[in-house]
This record gives structure tokens, C-alpha cells and sequence, in this order.
């Protein structure tokens, strides 16, 4: 294959040419005694010469997940860490897993770290900062690792290690300082966004969990509500059925198929059959382990392995499951000999149970709180597959970080240049008046008085105009009415069009949404400057098709983008098993517009419009 102008290929694969390519060894200090270097042998470092303080010891386990993470230290004294000195760590080294299943996952030591002494299941690299970036060095060493590619480095033996003189001899592309500088920035700017995500997330669970505790206990009482909560028996309130009739015949499972087979512990899903006869699909209901008491809440038509289990569900409708099973999962039963339980001991315990509008209250702010959290978790998600993608194309040079103009154009198929990216912030506008203007374009072309443009539809056309012009539609998440991003209504676009007059709300008997407002010239300037008039031109072609006729095809395609990204097949059985997969999605396949038909055309719709 032809080079490309400006690259050269070499043992480490297409590179731009004034890139060089060297060993790990070579950016390294010269002269340093032990610059790679492993922690000392199994019997120069045991039990016995730990101690409660000194020198701490760096274990392979602080950096397997990419970052540095150490919460106990065990320690040597100063005359141990003298003896072993040539295993000694300081911060700002990589320091990597040797030995095990995780190694060759690496770390910095961080800036505040004291020195400290290698454990021997792990190494250390010492880069020479007057001509490498250590940040730089640490992301071609980790994408090496994420990718799979460490398995050359390592040693055939009871259990995976790395080789000290494959790794020493390992090659590495290398660009200037100044752009391993500038590579490691971006690529640290990105990690530290999923890192504060991971924070964030974690912070909403906990949150999360605390007003578990405090609404289904009743300590905490939501607005309006004073009523006394009843004592009742959990038997009085849901009834249980046998598995009997829903088990399955053969536990040949594949992804291929269609209906879940479920358990009630962990695993929950354990597989996928093509048996339909003896289907549950009077759901939601809750499956009980008689055995464990472990149980799980089921909104999709399901098979079940084992007989030791129990199907509950409501007696009457004075009760809403989701809030029983939330109290459920508040009881601490103790187990004693291997026995079913239900019948005998848990279908008479009692809880407190409030009144029917109190339960679906507490549910609907879990559930808003559980939006919240897959929100955040999407988000993250999306950002480490940017992130990955953003690896492979900065540490192969074939995005170079130089210095460009600043604009304020979106960057499109069309305008986007091929060898560059731009890192400086961006001037003009951002995400909240980029949507305001879409939101507005759309208004001016698909709106009227007779018929406005709905909220449901205006989602539909802009997750369109947004894989046509970028490629991708970001935001939009699995909700029942399809991709849907809620941030345009709750986080200012909505408010923003209105507030500058670009649109209005407007009713005509039982059609609402919005119309141009008299500042929508404006907005159409700002629209056709960003991403212009051929876009909207495009659009026209979606103008007939019935709302869920759109939900179908934007459904689909997001579908067909998740398989691809997960690197699975594209087919009308993969994007079913992504639209069961989803709580707020799965009901779309019980719908007729949602036949294998009309997904296979919609697929194909897809790949024609989207090259998907």
C-alpha cells in the first residue's frame, strides 16, 4: 500500500517521518545505574523484614488499573532499603506490574510520593526527562498493554511475567519533545475527566444508597406525606408462583437467541435460548431464590434454570413492586440450613409499607436517581472509548498536535483536516447555543402553526442532522421513545432559543411544540455558518415519516453503533439483543413497528445513510 505523504513505515508501523523509533532502554538517563529495574528476589524481600513504618514498599497491585492507588503500606527499615537500594522507586517513575495476570499494567508514582522500594512483582522505568516526557512514555506503555500487545514482552512459565530484557528492548515511536509533551496533555486532560466521572459516579451511588435508607425506612419523609405506614406481611402482599412451567430445556445458550434465561444471584442473565414455549411474560415480577433468599426484579419475558426459585408477584394493586423489592433488598435474613425459605419463614416477615401514592413517590425519586447514575455512566463510557480512540490516533502520528487557527465552526467530514486537531479552546459558542440553534433550524423548517414541532420529533431530526454532519450523536440516551437527549430541554438549549427569541411554544388543538420566533433569523444565520444549507436539505427527506417510523430508524442506528463499536456483528438478532438489553428500550420489541422486518429495513436504512 501507497505511504502517505509525511510517513514512513518501520518496525513499529506507519509513523510520520520526522518521528524516530527507539528502544524503552534509550529514554532512559545516561549513566543512571539500574534505570528499568525489578523489586529484589522472593527471598531478599519476606515477612519478616516488614515493618509498621520506614520505606514503604511499592506492590504491583497500586498500579494494575492504570493509575496509582495504594491505601496500606507495609514498609522496611533504612537498613533493609540500603541493602536492596538498586530496586529503589522514585515519584515520578513508571512503576509496572511484573508478574501475574495483570502485568504490564503501569503507573506513575506521583510527584508527593517519598522514595520507596520495589516488591518483587514489580519493576520500575526511570525516563530521562531532559528529552522524553515520562506522561508520554507511560501511555505508549499502558496502550501497549490495553491492546493486548504485552503478551510479547512476557515469559512462558508457571505464571505470566515480563521479560526485563524484551521490555528493555522494546520499541517505541518517538516524536520531538514538544510533542510527546503536547500528546501526553491531551491524552491526561481526557483521563482526568473519566476520572472525575468515576468520582461523580461513585458519589451519586453513595448518595443514592442513603436515600434508599432513608425513604424506605420512612426516616425520611418526601414532601406531602405525614400518614401513618402499616405493618404488613410480605405473603399478604405478593403472591409466588412454581418455575415449573418456565424452565428451560437446554442450556445451550448463545447471544444469538432471543429469550434471557435468569437466576436470582449475581449472574442474574445466565444466557440467551431460542425456546419460546413455556415463556413468563406477565412481568414485572420479582424472582426469589428459595435457597439464598438473593432475589431480582424482572421487567422482560424470561426463562428461568432452576426450580429453586420463586416467581412473586402482586396481590392487588394497593402496592407497587418496585418499592417491595426495594424493601427486600433493606432485609438482613439470617440464613441457617439448607432449606427453602419462602414458604416457611420469609413470606411472614413484615415490613412498614406507606401509602400507595407514598410508594410510587419514594420509587419515582430512586428511579430519577438511577436515571442520573446511567447518565453519568454512559457519559464516562463514551469518553474512555474517545479516549482510546484518541490513543491510537496521537501515539501513530496520524493526528499531529500543531498549533492552529481558532474557529468557530463545528468540525465536519467536510472541514476537518486529516493530518491536524485542534487543541485550543474553541471561540464563538458552545454545546448549550451549538443545540439552541439546531433546535431552531429544525423549528423554522419542520414546525408551523397548523402543525408544531414536537419535542418527541425535534429529538429525532437532530440525532439525524448530528450522524449526518459529525458522525456520531452524542447525549442521547436508550429512552422509551428512542435516542433522546434530555440535556436539551433541562440543560439550556430549550430555554436559550426561547429566551432569544428564536423559537416559541405553540398549540394547535392536540398538536404542541414549538414554531420560529421573530428572532429566528438569527438562528438561521448561526446554523447555516456552522454546519450549512445542505444539511437541513438532507433532512427533507425525513419530513413524511411518521414519528415512529423516525423512532424506529434512530433506534436501530443507535443499536447498529453499539455493536460496531463492540465490535460485534450487525444483524436484526444484535440490535434486538441491544433493545431487550435496555429497561426503558425493551418494550419497544413488543410493539409491530418493531418487527424483524421492519428492523432488518431499518438496519439497512442505517448502513445506506450512515455507512454504519
Amino acid at each position: 500500500m501507497e505511504l502517505k505523504k509525511g510517513y514512513k513505515q518501520t518496525d513499529v508501523g506507519v509513523i510520520p517521518e520526522d518521528w524516530d523509533v527507539n528502544t524503552l532502554a534509550s529514554t532512559t538517563p545516561p549513566g543512571l545505574r539500574n534505570p528499568i529495574v525489578d523489586g529484589p528476589f522472593g527471598s531478599n524481600l519476606k515477612t519478616i523484614h516488614y515493618r509498621k513504618r520506614g520505606i514503604p514498599i511499592v506492590t504491583s497491585g497500586y498500579v494494575t488499573d492504570g493509575v496509582f492507588l495504594a491505601n496500606d503500606y507495609l514498609y522496611v527499615d533504612v537498613s533493609k532499603f540500603n541493602k536492596e537500594k538498586r530496586s529503589a522507586v522514585k515519584a515520578g517513575d513508571i512503576v509496572m506490574a511484573k508478574i501475574g495476570a495483570r502485568c504490564g499494567a503501569c503507573a506513575i508514582l506521583p510527584e508527593w510520593h517519598a522514595t520507596s522500594i520495589l516488591s518483587g512483582n514489580a519493576l520500575k522505568i526511570t525516563v530521562d526527562k531532559k528529552h522524553h516526557s515520562t506522561c508520554y512514555i507511560w501511555q505508549v506503555l499502558w496502550s501497549f498493554y490495553l491492546t493486548g500487545n504485552i503478551e510479547s514482552l512476557r515469559t512462558v512459565g508457571a505464571q505470566p511475567a515480563i521479560s526485563m530484557a524484551n521490555l528493555k528492548k522494546h520499541l517505541i515511536p518517538l516524536p520531538s519533545l514538544a510533542e510527546q509533551e503536547a500528546i501526553a496533555e491531551a491524552l491526561s486532560d481526557a483521563d482526568v475527566l473519566i476520572e472525575s466521572l468515576e468520582k461523580l459516579i461513585a458519589k451519586k451511588r453513595n448518595l443514592k444508597q442513603g436515600t434508599m435508607q432513608q425513604l424506605l425506612t420512612g426516616k425520611k419523609r418526601l414532601p406531602g406525606f405525614t400518614g401513618k405506614w402499616e405493618t404488613k406481611k410480605l405473603g399478604d402482599m405478593l403472591a409466588y408462583e412454581q418455575p415449573t412451567k418456565y424452565l428451560v430445556n437446554s442450556t445451550e445458550y448463545s447471544d444469538n437467541n432471543e429469550i434471557a434465561v435468569l437466576t436470582a444471584n449475581k449472574s442474574f442473565i445466565l444466557g440467551y435460548t431460542d425456546e419460546t414455549d413455556g415463556l413468563f411474560e406477565t412481568v414485572p415480577v420479582i424472582i426469589f431464590d428459595d435457597f439464598t433468599t438473593a432475589s431480582k426484579f424482572v421487567g422482560f419475558p424470561f426463562k428461568v434454570k432452576s426450580s429453586a426459585l420463586k416467581i412473586l408477584k402482586l396481590k392487588d394493586e394497593n402496592y407497587n413492586l418496585t418499592f417491595l423489592f426495594g424493601k427486600m433488598q433493606l432485609i438482613g435474613f439470617p440464613l441457617g440450613e439448607h432449606k427453602r425459605y419462602w414458604i416457611s419463614e420469609y413470606q411472614h416477615l413484615t415490613i412498614e409499607v406507606p401509602s400507595f401514592d407514598e410508594q410510587n413517590a419514594i420509587v419515582q425519586v430512586l428511579s430519577d436517581m438511577d436515571e442520573e447514575i446511567e447518565a453519568l455512566e454512559e457519559k464516562r463510557d463514551k469518553y474512555q472509548d474517545v479516549k482510546q480512540g484518541m490513543l491510537q490516533q496521537l501515539l501513530t502520528g496520524r493526528i499531529r498536535l500543531i498549533k492552529q487557527k481558532v474557529v468557530d465552526t463545528p468540525m465536519t467530514a467536510a472541514t476537518r483536516a486529516p493530518d491536524t486537531i485542534d487543541t485550543s479552546p474553541k471561540s464563538g459558542h458552545n454545546w448549550q447555543i451549538n443545540e439552541a440553534v439546531v433546535i431552531a433550524a429544525l423549528t423554522s423548517v419542520f414546525g408551523s402553526e397548523q402543525y408544531p414541532l414536537g419535542r418527541k420529533r425535534y429529538t429525532k431530526f437532530s440525532y439525524l442532522l448530528h450522524r449526518h454532519v459529525e458522525g456520531k450523536a452524542e447525549g442521547y440516551r436508550k429512552k422509551a421513545a428512542g435516542p433522546y437527549n434530555p440535556d436539551t430541554r433541562y440543560k439550556g438549549p430549550e430555554k436559550i432559543a426561547q429566551n432569544n427569541r428564536y423559537i416559541k411554544p405553540h398549540t394547535n388543538g392536540e398538536f404542541s411544540g414549538f414554531i420560529a420566533d421573530e428572532g429566528i433569523e438569527q438562528a438561521r444565520g448561526y446554523f447555516d455558518k456552522w454546519y450549512g444549507l445542505q444539511a437541513l436539505q438532507w433532512l427533507e427527506q425525513f419530513r413524511y415519516e411518521r414519528n415512529e417510523q423516525l423512532e424506529l430508524l434512530t433506534t436501530a442506528d443507535m443499536a447498529v453503533c453499539e455493536l460496531v463499536e463492540n465490535k460485534q456483528s450487525v444483524s436484526v438478532a444484535g440490535v434486538k439483543t441491544v433493545i431487550r438489553s435496555h429497561p426503558e428500550w425493551k418494550a419497544k420489541l413488543n410493539r409491530p413497528v418493531f418487527s424483524d422486518k421492519n428492523i432488518a429495513t431499518a438496519i439497512e436504512q442505517s448502513q445506506d445513510l450512515f455507512g454504519a
